[in-house]
């Protein structure tokens, strides 16, 4: 127990006034025949001085001379101690926050995991783009060129094979270097063998089919692209270790330097076209109605308000074709209108397969259903013309109105502007429908002789 003096001396500290008894304001006197206030000294059963209350009743301070009020005293410090509370409390509740998501974003996963399933798709991982095949399959690099390089590749790992193997390892380096040296490199390269060259090629892209890609839906359809575009890269370290494997196979120089060809050329905007036209395939085929499953459950109803994407089996053209349209209630609330909106690639059926829960008939649209090959957009198509074969992309439109409207007029834009481009634009005429089909100069509308 503090004594009087210390306890003075820590009310000074704390800045607490201490009233003289019989000043206003501090302890009055027990009157004469009278009581003595309630927690003064004076008062009946008060402790004697020296003597502390329990529990908090009364003045806490055994010093008859001033009465404390032992709230003010103590307030700031309470006040101290709830706000670190307070603090305290925000970094729980954070932590609580932290918790909850977590476990929602557990339950969310698992869920989404029974949706994912849906959503693990076979395509052909874009690694070899068919516009360059044409060239890599036809042409050899010639003698000196190729020459030059082999001896280049020797002279960089001749080190390697001394230190693996020593003396002979030096040895052999040297000798198959004089062998490249000499003769022997110009005579294989007229060797070149187009028909090995080009099987080889396609086995390379067979090696890139039917890789699984496992991405995630979602309500949002940008997101939904991006998830494709995300789990197609993380595909593509695998399927090139497949790729790999092709080349490390082959059995021919033709088919070995077949993969040299296509792959010594800059490939970086013919990927850009490739993976931009893949992207804009799903935006406008297939992410709505991933959108509209991933909002609203694989199980959901169409509603008798408003119009629903979908996708559906159409069998049109003389071919099997899926559809992206709009489904909407009519109204004697019995059947259904549909409206077209656009075929599906051959790049997007892999997903349109999974998605299609029912087949049209061409009869049952309340539009007009294009023939895919004439379907408004652009498209990439080889023409005859000035001299050679060339690269034309072109529009299709639906020119005029109501019964005068004529259907699928190809109209020019523009001819390949470059070599890499014109291996752009046929990787993307390779992924229409129908291929990159070749017309006559007099089937474009408008065209425009070549720079």
């Amino acid at each position: 127990m503090l004594d009087i003096a210390a306890k003075k001396d820590w009310l000074s500290k704390m800045g607490v006034v201490q009233l003289p008894v019989g000043v206003p304001g501090g302890a009055a006197p027990a009157a004469a025949g009278g009581v003595a206030p309630a927690g003064s000294a004076d008062a009946p059963g008060a402790p004697a001085s020296g003597t502390e209350f329990k529990d908090g009743v009364g003045n806490p301070f055994d010093a008859p001379e001033a009465v404390i009020e032992f709230d003010t005293l103590t307030l700031p410090v309470i006040q101290q101690l709830a706000v670190q509370q307070a603090q305290n409390a925000r970094a729980d509740f954070a932590t609580a926050v932290a918790k909850v998501k977590a476990a929602k974003k557990a339950q969310a996963d698992a869920e989404q995991a029974q949706r994912e399933l849906m959503w693990t798709i076979a395509i052909t991982i874009a690694l070899m783009p068919a516009g360059p095949i044409v060239e890599a399959a036809a042409s050899a690099v010639a003698g000196p060129v190729l020459q030059s390089k082999m001896m280049e590749a020797l002279a960089n790992n001749a080190g390697k094979l001394e230190a693996k193997f020593g003396a002979k390892g030096a040895q052999a380096a040297n000798k198959t270097f004089d062998f490249v040296a000499g003769d022997a490199v110009t005579a294989l390269a007229k060797k070149f063998d187009a028909a090995k060259a080009k099987s080889a090629l396609d086995a390379g892209v067979g090696a890139l089919k039917g890789k699984a890609i496992k991405f995630a839906a979602s309500s949002d359809k940008g997101t939904c692209v991006a998830n494709y575009l995300d789990a197609m890269l993380k595909s593509a370290n695998d399927a090139m270790h497949n790729l790999t494997d092709v080349i490390q196979t082959t059995k021919s120089y033709s088919e070995a330097l077949a993969f040299y060809n296509y792959f010594s050329k800059p490939l970086q905007a013919i990927y850009e076209a490739v993976v931009g036209q893949q992207a804009d395939d799903m935006l406008t085929e297939v992410a709505d109605v991933l959108a509209k499953n991933a909002a609203t459950g694989l199980s959901s109803m169409v509603g008798s308000i408003g119009k629903e994407d979908d996708i559906v089996k159409v069998e049109a053209y003389g071919r099997t074709l899926f559809a992206h349209i709009k489904k909407y209630m009519k109204p004697d609330a019995i059947s259904y209108s549909y409206d077209f909106v656009k075929w599906v690639t051959p790049d997007m059926e892999p997903m349109a397969m999974k998605l299609a829960k029912e087949e049209l008939s061409p009869n049952e649209f309340e539009d007009h259903l294009p023939d895919p090959q004439r379907e408004p957009g652009e498209r990439v198509v080889l023409v005859d013309g000035w001299g050679r074969e060339r690269v034309v992309l072109i529009e299709v439109e639906d020119q005029g109105i109501l019964n005068w409207k004529k259907y699928g007029v190809r109209v020019f834009k523009r001819w390949a502007e470059s070599d890499e481009d014109d291996k752009a634009l046929r990787s993307r005429g390779a992924m229409q429908i129908g291929g990159l089909e070749k017309l006559a100069v007099s089937d474009i509308k408008d065209v425009k002789a070549p720079p």
